[in-house]
């Protein structure tokens, strides 16, 4: 397995007026990042400065096993999330581990 970089994007479906808990299948795509966490595939996760994008660093075989993961993301199915980027990360200085992650 690899660590992955990938960042997603709020699509013209999300709602501006609401808070992120207020979007549409908030407690099921919050249940299945969870499911993610805990089967070691999500290992980071969280919106970026402005909120409009979130960056998720997860360990995977390659960028397809990415794509069908996040398939299955009551967001991604809502169509108010969408992967805009895949990247494989070399970590190089430090490490996960040693963070406790």
């Amino acid at each position: 397995m690899s660590y992955f970089v990938v960042i997603r994007e709020r699509t013209p479906a999300w709602n501006e007026i609401l808070q992120i808990t207020g979007q549409e299948k908030f407690e099921e795509h919050s249940n299945f990042m969870n499911r993610l966490i805990e089967e070691g595939f999500l290992i980071l996760g969280g919106p970026m400065e402005e909120g409009r994008r979130i960056l998720m660093v997860v360990d995977a075989e390659d960028e397809n096993q990415i794509r069908e993961r996040i398939s299955d993301d009551p967001w991604s199915i809502a169509g108010l999330l969408e992967i805009v980027s895949i990247w494989r990360w070399n970590i190089m200085i430090g490490s996960l581990e040693k963070k406790g992650i």
